[in-house]
This record gives C-alpha cells, sequence and structure tokens, in this order.
C-alpha cells in the first residue's frame, strides 16, 4: 500500500511538472549524448540574479553519458515504460597520470601534481538496434572530473566551472575534464520529396572487443577498444570531451583536445555485476584558448577508474555469465524507486521526502 501511495505521488508531479520540463529541454528530454555547453538539468537552479542560471548544488548529470540512439530507447526514470535498455551506472575514484613530451615554450609543472585525483561516473548499456553502422554490442559511457572528496560526497562534488574567466560572457559549465561515448549518435534533418524528415546516424567511436575471464564461474567481462579509423560522417558539435587543468602549464584555465587533435585514444578495462575497472590512454595536442591568449601542448595521459555499480540510480543491473544467455546481459533492479528525471528538483524532493516518510 506504501509503495502505491508512494507511485501516485509521483505520478501526480509528473502529469504537472513534465510537461513544463519538455519545454525547457524543448522536446523529449533525450539528450543527444555531445554533454552539451548548457548549464540546464540540474537538480538546482541559482539565485534570479544570475544572469548564466548556474546550479547552486548540481548533481551529477548522467544523461551525456547514454548517445542519443540509446536514449531513446531508455525509460527516462518514467514508471511503466520498458527498462531493458536503460542500462546500469557506476560511481567511482579515479587518477589521471600525464606526460607533457612538448611545452610549447610554457613553463609545466609535471611534479607538482601528477598524479591529479578525479571522481568519476559511468553507464554501460546495450546497443540500440537503429540506426544502423554500429558493430559494439555494448556502449560504455564515461565522464570525469577534477575533485578530493571522498566517493561518499561525489554527489556534492560537482560544481560548475569558469572555463574561461577572462571572458565577461561565459557561463560556468559543467566541471567534466573527460567524457566520451564509444557509439556516437546524432539526428539530422533532410529533405526529400519536399518533406523534412530527421535522420539517426550512429557509428562506434572506440571499436570494443569483449571476453570472458578464463573462470567462467567469475563473472568478469575484459574489454578493450581503440578508435575507429574509418570515415564517418561529420556531426556538427564535439563527440567527446578531454581536457587538462590549464594549472601544469601556465596561467591558463584549461587545455582542451578536439576530436581531430587526439592522435591516439584507447580504452580497456574489466567489469563484473557490480563493479568496473576502466582504463583510458591516449595522446593528442591540447589547446589553451582564452580571451587573451592561445597557446598549445602534446600531452599523453592515462585515467585510471575503479568503479562501484549505483543501484540507487540503475533501474537494470548486469547479470554475466549466467548459463544460455548472451556475454553480456541485463536483468531488473528490483526493489529500488528511481526519481523519474523530467520531475526536476522540485518533484525529486517531495518523493525522496515520501520515501524517507516511509510511505
Amino acid at each position: 500500500m506504501r509503495s502505491q501511495v508512494l507511485r501516485l505521488v509521483c505520478s501526480l508531479l509528473g502529469a504537472i511538472l513534465i510537461p513544463s520540463a519538455l519545454a525547457r529541454r524543448g522536446g523529449s528530454g533525450d539528450s543527444d549524448g555531445d554533454g552539451g555547453s548548457s548549464s540546464g538539468g540540474s537538480d538546482s537552479t541559482g539565485s534570479s540574479s544570475d544572469p548564466c542560471s548556474t546550479p547552486d548544488h548540481p548533481a551529477v548529470w548522467k544523461w551525456d553519458l547514454i548517445p542519443h540512439n540509446a536514449n531513446n530507447r531508455t525509460s527516462g526514470g518514467v514508471e511503466g515504460r520498458d527498462t531493458s535498455y536503460d542500462g546500469s551506472f557506476f560511481e567511482g575514484k579515479a587518477e589521471l597520470f600525464y606526460n607533457i613530451t612538448e611545452e610549447g615554450g610554457l613553463t609545466c609543472h609535471m611534479s607538482a601534481e601528477n598524479p591529479i585525483s578525479l571522481l568519476g561516473y559511468a553507464w554501460i548499456g546495450p546497443q540500440a538496434p537503429y540506426p544502423v553502422g554500429p558493430t559494439n554490442p555494448i556502449i560504455i559511457g564515461f565522464k570525469a572530473w577534477e575533485s578530493r572528496k571522498p566517493l561518499d560526497e561525489i554527489e556534492d562534488s560537482y560544481g560548475y566551472v569558469d572555463w574561461d574567466p577572462g571572458n565577461s560572457n561565459g557561463c560556468p559549465d559543467r566541471p567534466d575534464l573527460f567524457l566520451l561515448t564509444t557509439t556516437y549518435s546524432w539526428t539530422d534533418w533532410r529533405k526529400s520529396e519536399e518533406l523534412l524528415r530527421v535522420v539517426g546516424y550512429a557509428f562506434d567511436v572506440l571499436h570494443l572487443d569483449l571476453s570472458a575471464t578464463g573462470d567462467s564461474d567469475l563473472g568478469e567481462v575484459q574489454f578493450s577498444g581503440t578508435m575507429v579509423n574509418a570515415s564517418v560522417p561529420k556531426p556538427e558539435y564535439r563527440h567527446m570531451t578531454i581536457r587538462m587543468p590549464g594549472r601544469i602549464c601556465g596561467m591558463h584555465r584549461v587545455f582542451s583536445m578536439d576530436d581531430e587533435d587526439i592522435d591516439r585514444l584507447g580504452i580497456s578495462g574489466s567489469f563484473t555485476n557490480t563493479t568496473l575497472d576502466l582504463t583510458l590512454s591516449g595522446r593528442g595536442t591540447a589547446v589553451a584558448i582564452s580571451s587573451w591568449s592561445r597557446s598549445n601542448i602534446t600531452v599523453e595521459f592515462d585515467l585510471k577508474f575503479s568503479g562501484r555499480f549505483d543501484s540507487d540510480n540503475s533501474t537494470q543491473k548486469l547479470s554475466l555469465q549466467q548459463r544460455d544467455q548472451a556475454l553480456v546481459d541485463w536483468v531488473p533492479n528490483l526493489g529500488i524507486q528511481i526519481i523519474p528525471r523530467s520531475l526536476g528538483w522540485v518533484g525529486s524532493l517531495v518523493c525522496l521526502g515520501a520515501i524517507m516518510l516511509g510511505l
């Protein structure tokens, strides 16, 4: 009876708040998975005097870990919708090791802070059947941002960053130093027979190889992936974020790598039903573009992430090495109350209050 009351409360809130949430987001609320530059979509908004509407206490933004082709098939936390494509979230700590091979005339300080402490969040989910193109059976989305907070305080670690303080017209943005998905997807408009229609595209950014461990009872899958070199359609926006803190060389806020500046990128690791270990390695030219100068450095990096299953935010959990099933499969994560992301922070607080009161 109590769970029915809770569902009724959240459903009523959904009926009231979802239309306005969709209007603010300009559609179904699905993300294109590119991370974007908008500061919207967080659980806590900034003050009315802030022209950027920077959230005061932003929650970790999870939905840019799921590319558009998969996100269209997720439940979005809405009760009654199919959850078979929801995948599983993981949270963890990471370390960023780096080696600057060309300083570009700058004075760098690699020994001062190496490695750099990060917190990270990841998603593992099934590959969507449409649009055709990707061959990876699963999708891995990963992001990490600088933080010295313990993992238990991850929800308080995602403060927005002013990446270019010298730009008076700029706004603080999400703090991600790294953000990528192994499959990338976007939509475009095409004119056909005098009609405009939406066309979906998807391709694998990293080609993944999956294998089971030697011990079939261990329930562990190993993965490795490298950049796909085949010619792919070019979307009008970037599909990954790779940044280095600017303080390692000079007085810049951040060094960023565009897609075409990445010489090498690889991913490897393993996961079980409840853990994820991931290493991201690469090399490229990182550019610091500020309102007063432009500088380049060449950097090699290794990011090592160790995470645990985030049961509180996952409707599905991994089910590995079960007899008569695929190498990687999912089952419902029973007993979890997922608050729809479209309810916004007011609805979330009310639903959480109902849970705490034992409704």
